[in-house]
């Protein structure tokens, strides 16, 4: 049996990742239906900007990746898809003719595996600067515009986790900014 084994790469970008996300990742965003006192501008800012700095290295390193993985339609428009699909297939068929080689099938998953790895850290890091913005120009309209938000619809002691990561809290901010 083989185990997979990520590049240094990706458990250094996974690494960078985990160390901007944690201090914050199950602090509390919403306490007694209002922001908590933690985050403010300085802060907001201090999480954001290494993310988007490792967003930024991502979309360097792996741009094929990342555009497929979030774009609609996989970053290909349907010409490209049409004949992206034509080209597997005649692919496909020329393969089926010849044994792969085991090692280059174990290549293929291992980059594939780490290709996936890497956009889910892209997302996260995407999803994370989005929740910050939000906190940031919600928490500002309420100081500084003294606009009302009805933080109450969130559920008391919302992680900043449960922001970046649950569906449920997602439609409920929707529905909370419409």
């Amino acid at each position: 049996s083989h185990e997979f084994v990520s590049s240094t790469f990706h458990d250094a970008v996974y690494c960078v990742a985990s160390r901007v996300l944690r201090p914050v990742w199950l602090r509390s965003v919403v306490s007694g239906g209002q922001v908590s006192e933690i985050w403010t501008a300085e802060l907001i800012s201090q999480v954001s900007a290494p993310l988007l700095e490792l967003m930024k290295l991502l979309q360097g390193y792996y741009p094929t990746v990342i555009m497929t993985a979030h774009s609609p339609a996989g970053g290909l428009q349907s010409d490209e898809m049409d004949s992206r699909l034509v080209t597997s297939q005649m692919l496909a068929a020329s393969q089926a003719n010849r044994v792969m080689n085991p090692e280059k099938v174990l290549h293929q998953k291992a980059k594939h595996l780490e290709d996936e790895s890497i956009s889910n850290i892209y997302r996260l890091a995407s999803r994370s600067v989005q929740a910050l913005s939000l906190i940031g120009l919600l928490t500002s309209l309420q100081t500084q515009w003294k606009v009302q938000i009805e933080w109450t619809a969130l559920p008391d002691l919302l992680s900043f986790r449960s922001l970046v990561v649950s569906a449920s809290v997602h439609d409920i901010v929707k529905k909370m900014l419409n």
